[in-house]
């Protein structure tokens, strides 16, 4: 699979966010991390896997940007 870099040409975040000409990339990255994360879940106890699952990896892999776009948007929402 042949990946390119994007130019970041984004005021913010969110500006890159809600860019549709990403959405083919939002796709593509949401299935290769979902796939990363799915991969590690082996140790977490059923009820977490069961959680994680639902709450990222389903709609990282979703294959629907605003479904990718969420999750990005609830961790960098996530209190420090």
């Amino acid at each position: 699979m042949l990946f390119r870099s994007l130019q970041w040409k984004y005021p913010t975040v969110e500006d890159f966010l809600d860019d549709a000409d990403i959405d083919d990339a939002l796709v593509v990255w949401g299935k290769i991390r979902g796939a990363d994360f799915a991969g590690s879940l082996s140790g977490f106890h059923p009820t977490a896997q069961a959680a994680v699952k639902m709450s990222l990896i389903d709609p990282l892999m979703s294959g629907d940007e605003d479904q990718i776009r969420a999750v990005l948007r609830k961790i960098l929402d996530y209190p420090a």
